[in-house]
């Protein structure tokens, strides 16, 4: 099962009401306290889905709409509003975007995690915290960030939503901009001796490589690349790895799942059970980024 799988009877069922706007979302933005949400943001969302697929390239596209919404209101507006984005098929899925706005969220707290952590709201499979501690570990010190990730997590209460979330932020962390290779974020992961944490890094790690390799890769020679995703890992970490294949070629595809099996083909054949496997768990997530509103 995905981290994200993990996790979505326990979000759809958090996730209470809109905080942001009016009940009619096809008016103008307007922020929770009633006041217009910022012009440029609003229009650049309008730009973003008039020029550009319903895929991670449109996500890409609202990443400032999102920034500016958290660091102007707040990041619970920033989620109501790219969950607004989901509902409204704008987006496939707001995940993404929801890491950006803990991104932001970080930045606006100062880089102060527990802050933060704090305000990130819930939905979008926890994007927020994955956001903020990705963001953070990725500027830590190589030499320590072993020890780092050890430790960012610890404050928070063995099986709350905040700890696993912080966990599985880690894992992303560690390969953002560049900090490790993708056996070195294996083998930092691995550097735990508890099992739980180990498996959700893990997660991160991986669904962060898989991002990182497909977005903007030529459709024309994707299956090709994807057999190269998982290199020189152990039996166990290659089909979780090839689950997060899966789950990150659903992004790809703009969530066709149809797509996305056919694109599994790629893959080893030995591990092509567990790409379609993360592939079908993604799909059937689908329904959590569109709740409907009250």
């Amino acid at each position: 099962m995905t981290s994200r799988a993990f996790v979505a009877a326990f979000v759809c069922a958090a996730v209470t009401g809109w905080a942001c706007g009016s009940s009619d979302r096809s008016g103008p933005e307007v922020s929770s306290s009633g006041a217009p949400a910022p012009s440029s943001s609003t229009s650049a969302a309008d730009t973003c889905a008039a020029t550009t697929p319903k895929t991670l390239e449109r996500v890409t596209c609202l990443e400032g709409y999102v920034r500016t919404l958290t660091l102007e209101t707040s990041a619970t507006e920033a989620m109501c509003r790219a969950k607004a984005l989901a509902l409204d098929g704008v987006v496939d899925d707001c995940h993404w975007l929801a890491h950006v706005i803990g991104k932001a969220n970080l930045e606006k707290a100062k880089g102060d995690v527990g802050k933060a952590f704090s305000t990130c709201p819930l939905g979008c499979s926890e994007g927020c915290y994955h956001g903020v501690i990705s963001t953070w570990l990725a500027g830590r010190d190589k030499s320590t960030i072993a020890r780092d990730l050890l430790a960012v997590c610890k404050d928070f209460a063995n099986g709350s939503v905040e700890r696993r979330q912080c966990i599985h932020g880690v894992g992303h962390g560690l390969l953002m901009n560049g900090s490790m290779t993708l056996a070195s974020a294996v083998a930092a992961c691995r550097s735990s001796s508890e099992a739980f944490f180990v498996d959700t890094c893990l997660g991160g790690v991986f669904m962060e490589h898989v991002a990182e390799s497909t977005q903007g890769y030529p459709a024309a020679q994707l299956l090709e690349h994807l057999s190269s995703l998982c290199p020189g890992l152990s039996p166990a970490d290659t089909a979780t790895c090839s689950e997060a294949i899966g789950e990150g070629l659903m992004f790809y595809t703009g969530h066709d799942l149809p797509k996305s099996l056919a694109l599994c083909k790629g893959v080893t054949d030995a591990y092509r059970a567990s790409c379609e496997a993360g592939a079908r768990d993604e799909s059937s997530l689908a329904p959590e980024t569109r709740c409907a509103a009250p």
